[in-house]
């Protein structure tokens, strides 16, 4: 199975298993809306299929997969409420206007920085503020010159649900990130990238 196919069927599952997780048994365990006590500290690994779209190379939303991944710590508040920070790595590829006949991985590396709440039936949704560097063209296209890697601000908002409870649970999640992005063809442009995918969160501490 090709890694295009592999990211589509992961995203799919992700989508589903959001859809279902009210009537899943794991889900139903624990208190309503994911806010039981728990662990003090959380470590969450995370990956998943990702489409996007950036003003370098004049193409809108595409359909073309690949594969991104996360790692981030978590410090809860209180039961339902968490800050978290982590590394984010978001990769998407590009197959028309002047991504055509090169068909290039766009790609950025962001430190995020945010806040996880709780809305009930352990449903969660977090925004965060993400900071660091991408590139619109990481590779010469046919009308493009290259652009240079930048660094700059962005936004990211999640959506999920949570399965299982205690130490270990897993986490389908949705997430949208907007960042900008300096762009070989105006000097300025930006990127957007959406994702769904799974979550592995360990806790620990009291």
């Amino acid at each position: 199975m090709s890694n295009a196919n592999a990211a589509a069927s992961a995203s799919t599952l992700a989508l589903l298993t959001i859809a279902l997780a009210g009537v899943h048994p794991l889900a139903a365990q624990g208190v309503q809306g994911g806010e039981e006590s728990g662990p003090r500290f959380s470590v969450e690994f995370g990956g998943g299929a990702t489409i996007g779209s950036h003003t370098a190379s004049a193409a809108g939303l595409e359909t073309a997969v690949s594969l991104s991944y996360r790692a981030d710590l978590g410090y809860a508040l209180r039961p339902g409420t968490q800050l978290f920070a982590g590394y984010h790595h978001t990769a998407y590829g590009c197959e028309t206007r002047y991504c055509q006949g090169v068909n290039p991985v766009l790609s950025a590396e962001h430190v995020v920085v945010g806040v996880e709440q709780g809305l009930g039936n352990r449903a969660w949704a977090s925004i965060g503020l993400a900071y660091g560097s991408s590139k619109g063209a990481p590779s010469p296209l046919s009308e493009v010159p290259e652009s240079a890697a930048s660094t700059n601000p962005g936004g990211l908002a999640s959506l999920g649900t949570t399965l299982g409870g205690g130490s270990f649970t897993v986490r389908p999640y949705i997430s949208y990130l907007y960042y900008l992005s300096d762009d070989a063809t105006g000097g300025s442009g930006h990127g957007t990238a959406i994702t769904g995918g799974l979550g592995f969160r360990f806790g620990f501490g009291g």
